[in-house]
């Protein structure tokens, strides 16, 4: 009888580690793959201006990987795969999107204004009017705001 109740806790013990470590791997797969479409739409509007965006890859970093909240965890990342002015521009973003909450800003046809925009004005400067004309940047960045949010509303359980 004494056997059964430990195994049965030791079963209910490891079902609950097993389910945190299963939300951290779909929150990491996720995350990424959400991450990996915004570089895809920067990459496809600037090419060009790359260099401006990106750190440096070869940055050795310690990532912190106790954030369980979506948005933590976004920020955590993207402070090492973008360079400081983008970087502070995408944390806005990512404050506004969360009180906005995920009903409004489903809704949204228009991109949320932000602040702190300097680092993509010095990037538009840069690139083409057919570019510009193909999208205009308002739209651009409905976009980006758009997949942050997927990804920080997401309950990835």
């Amino acid at each position: 009888m004494k056997h059964g109740i430990q195994n049965s806790l030791a079963g209910m013990i490891w079902q609950q580690i097993r389910t945190q470590d299963q939300f951290k791997t779909n929150q990491t797969v996720y995350g990424c793959k959400k991450m990996c479409q915004i570089d895809s739409m920067l990459i496809g509007r600037y090419y060009n201006q790359k260099y401006w965006i990106f750190q440096n890859s070869n940055q050795k970093y310690k990532l912190d990987h106790t954030q369980t909240e979506n948005t933590g965890w976004l920020k955590s990342r993207l402070k090492y795969r973008y360079k400081s002015q983008i970087y502070v521009t995408f944390v806005e973003m990512i404050d506004l999107i969360q009180e906005e909450g995920e009903v409004r800003m489903n809704a949204r046809t228009q991109a949320i204004r932000l602040q702190n925009v300097k680092g993509f004005q010095n990037l538009e400067r840069q690139i083409s009017q057919l570019a510009k004309s193909k999208k205009i940047f308002d739209a651009f960045l409905l976009e980006i705001q758009k997949v942050l949010a997927e990804f920080i509303f997401s309950s990835l359980n």
